[in-house]
C-alpha cells in the first residue's frame, strides 16, 4: 500500500473528557510554542506581573478555542483562572499524545 500526501496531512480527533466528547483538530508548531510559553508563566506564577499572566491566559484561550473549537465562547471563572496551571499540563499532555 502506498501512502499519498493526504495519509500525511494532521487529521482532526475527538476526545472523550468526563463523557463529554469534543472535536479537536492537530496542533500546530505555532500552538505549541505558545503553549510552552504559557507553562513558562504559570510554571512561575509568582515571579510574573499582572499583564504577563492575562498575555499568557489570552494565549492559552486562543490555543484550545483553536484546536477545540467546541469550547469556543465558553467563559473561565476565577476559580478555573486559578486551576490553569494543572490543567495547562492535562491539555498540553492531551494535545501531544495524539
Amino acid at each position: 500500500m502506498a501512502l499519498t500526501i493526504q495519509d500525511l496531512q494532521p487529521k482532526d480527533f475527538t476526545v472523550t473528557i468526563k463523557g463529554l466528547s469534543l472535536n479537536c483538530k492537530p496542533p500546530r508548531l505555532s500552538h505549541m510554542l505558545l503553549l510552552s510559553k504559557v507553562g513558562e508563566v504559570f510554571s512561575n506564577i509568582k515571579d510574573m506581573n499582572r499583564q504577563a499572566i492575562t498575555q499568557a491566559e489570552q494565549d492559552f484561550d486562543y490555543v484550545v478555542e483553536t484546536l477545540i473549537p467546541d469550547l469556543k465562547g465558553i467563559q473561565r471563572s476565577e476559580e478555573h483562572t486559578s486551576e490553569l496551571q494543572s490543567h495547562l499540563n492535562l491539555v498540553c499532555r492531551l494535545l501531544l499524545e495524539k
